[in-house]
């Protein structure tokens, strides 16, 4: 389930302009970036999760990550969520739905 609400204090922070945004959109794939999280602390690391399933772990300095392997003409909703090292990841990270070609 997506969630906008902020399950712990512990977890990094969203800043409300936060975005994730899709680009070079291919029949079997997306390449995806968002603004960082954090409250002035730059995170451990960023999850992606696509429909819900983690997809990819990247390290807290990275804001991209490229998806392949899609099913051409899919629907797909990513989410980004991140965490420091107390391994409390966000629950208020910026989603965004891609229809593929």
């Amino acid at each position: 389930e997506i969630s906008s609400d902020r399950q712990s204090a512990q977890a990094p922070s969203w800043p409300v302009d936060s975005f994730l945004a899709a680009s070079h959109i291919r029949e079997d794939g997306v390449d995806l970036n968002w603004s960082e999280a954090g409250g002035g602390e730059t995170p451990d690391r960023y999850r992606i999760l696509q429909n819900g399933s983690e997809i990819g772990i990247v390290p807290g300095t990275e804001t991209e990550y490229s998806i392949n392997g899609l099913q051409v003409g899919g629907r797909y909703t990513f989410k980004v969520e991140a965490c420091y090292s107390s391994q409390e990841w966000s629950q208020d990270g910026p989603y965004l739905t891609v229809a593929l070609p």
